[in-house]
């Protein structure tokens, strides 16, 4: 399934023959109300919830947040490979904890809302205070 809080742009540049990465929202696109010119050459990156999924767990065995296992969906997705991307993805996540189904590291665009952030964890569990939410820096 996609994964709808952020993809990314690679845009190569011919006379500093350097690689940009932009992001966007995938939901907004799809909903047309974030759309964006795409030059000659750009390559759209799409993920999968697998391929954030298995990024996620190589984050968390680094800081130490909980590991989940999906072993049927890994088995059907190739993991993202490209580094440039991958560090730029982790730079963009927003880690989720508490009363959540699956806690962890969530790469966001610049428009993502709370709600869909919690949504995409698989939503707050039965016994979470969705009145008392805390967000840190």
């Amino acid at each position: 399934s996609l994964y709808p809080l952020i993809g990314v742009i690679e845009r190569h540049d011919e006379k500093t023959l350097t690689k940009t990465l932009v992001e966007f929202s995938p939901r907004a696109a799809l909903n047309k109300t974030g759309d964006m010119k795409l030059l000659e050459g750009d390559v759209v990156h799409l993920f999968s919830m697998a391929q954030i999924r298995m990024m996620n767990e190589k984050l968390s065995s680094e800081t130490l947040l909980q590991n989940v296992s999906y072993g049927s969906e890994k088995d059907k997705e190739e993991p993202i490979k490209d580094a440039m991307i991958i560090s730029f993805l982790q730079e963009r996540s927003a880690f989720v904890r508490g009363a959540v189904r699956q806690a962890g590291a969530y790469p966001v665009s610049s428009d993502t809302t709370l709600e869909s952030l919690v949504s995409v964890a698989g939503g707050a569990t039965i016994e979470a205070d969705t009145g008392n939410i805390e967000v840190t820096s």
